[in-house]
C-alpha cells in the first residue's frame, strides 16, 4: 500500500521560517525584560546609598544634640567630623553648629550635617532650643528639622 504525499512543494522548509521567528522575538522579549532589571537594580542601588547617607547625617546631628545636652559649657561644640564608627554605615559625616539666638536661655542652635565622602549626599537641617539654665543634662528639644536624600 502506497501513500501519496499530501503536502505541497511551496510548504517545504516553512516550520523551520517560523521556529527562527519565534526565537527571534521571544529573544527581543527576553532581552526587553533583562534590560528592565538591570534598570531597576541600578536604581535600588541609588536609593540604597541614599537612604544610607541620610541615616548617618541623622546620626550625625543626634550625636551633637547628645553633646549640646551633656556639656558642661551648654555651648556649640566645634565643628567637627563625626567618627565614621558613630554612625551607621561607616559614612563619614561633617556637623556644624551655630548659635542663631542672643539670648542664653533657651539658647536656640542650628545643625547642619552632610556625608562628607564623594558619593551620594545626605544633607540634614535641625535648629535645636538648649535649656542652658539647667544642669547636665539639659533639656534639648528639635524646633525644625529638614532632610533630603541629597
Amino acid at each position: 500500500m502506497m501513500q501519496h504525499d499530501t503536502r505541497h512543494p511551496r510548504d517545504r522548509g516553512s516550520v523551520l521560517i517560523l521556529a527562527l521567528v519565534l526565537t527571534t522575538v521571544l529573544s527581543l522579549i527576553v532581552i526587553g525584560l533583562a534590560r528592565y532589571t538591570m534598570t531597576g537594580l541600578a536604581t535600588s542601588d541609588v536609593s540604597t546609598d541614599r537612604t544610607e547617607r541620610t541615616a548617618a547625617a541623622t546620626a550625625g546631628v543626634y550625636f551633637v544634640i547628645e553633646q549640646l545636652s551633656v556639656s558642661a559649657t551648654a555651648g556649640c561644640p566645634a565643628n567637627q567630623v563625626v567618627a565614621a564608627t558613630v554612625v551607621p554605615g561607616e559614612v563619614p559625616v561633617a556637623v556644624t553648629c551655630t548659635k542663631i539666638t542672643t539670648t542664653e536661655s533657651p539658647a536656640v542652635y542650628e545643625l547642619s550635617a552632610r556625608t562628607t565622602d564623594d558619593h551620594v549626599a545626605g544633607t540634614i537641617t535641625a535648629q535645636v532650643q538648649v535649656r542652658t539654665e539647667m544642669s547636665a543634662p539639659r533639656s534639648v528639644r528639635v524646633i525644625e528639622w529638614t532632610g533630603n536624600g541629597g
